[in-house]
């Protein structure tokens, strides 16, 4: 049985996973943007729907597939509606409470993991970008690699306990968008395994 190296994909092609790989930073981007500490500018972004809209178009690749992300765009929906009855300063009290009580050591260590896949992704679209696709595709590997011994056995367990003692729907919903993003990395049914209502 002979092998046959597999052909450089078209320019067309690598545009496209380039694409793929930059939405793909990007929302683990935003993910790790709700897990810092809360600002005045990830509240506005939320109160406005921004966050929620970047979060449509880092999933929009998806297809049908995005359906998964359902639930926590519809919670990030309700807290941009309500912000006509709340002020700027009340939500970010509240989330800047909440955040202390729920990370009270400061930003908690699955932000510096997603930092890194949101990095890890960038590298892949700048490789399919410049045409390197040896390179992009050994990045993607290392993605999966990382995604293997770094973040599927722990961090299932610490989205469900951050779903169940926020007190905030936006830490709720941020649970779901990692689950979500995790299973669609890893090719595994995290989220509807742990958050099928």
């Amino acid at each position: 049985m002979s092998t046959q190296p597999v052909p450089t994909p078209d320019r067309r092609t690598r545009q496209g996973i380039a694409a793929i790989a930059g939405a793909r930073s990007l929302g683990w981007s935003l993910i790790s943007d709700a897990l810092a500490p809360p600002g005045s500018q990830l509240v506005a972004r939320l109160r406005s729907g921004e966050f929620v809209e970047e979060m449509r178009l880092a999933t929009s690749w998806l297809g049908d597939d995005a359906g998964r992300f359902l639930d926590s765009f519809m919670s990030l929906d309700v807290y941009a509606r309500r912000a006509a009855r709340r002020t700027g300063e009340q939500d970010l009290e509240d989330l800047r409470a909440e955040y202390s009580r729920l990370f009270p050591e400061g930003p908690p260590t699955v932000r510096s993991a997603v930092r890194d896949m949101a990095a890890r992704c960038d590298e892949e679209a700048d490789a399919w970008g410049t045409g390197d696709h040896e390179r992009a595709k050994r990045l993607r590997a290392e993605q999966f690699e990382v995604l293997e011994s770094d973040l599927v056995d722990s961090v299932p367990r610490w989205c469900v306990w951050l779903a169940e003692d926020s007190r905030v729907a936006l830490y709720r919903s941020v649970a779901r968008l990692i689950l979500s993003y995790l299973s669609v990395e890893s090719g595994r049914d995290f989220d509807r395994l742990h958050f099928s209502d």
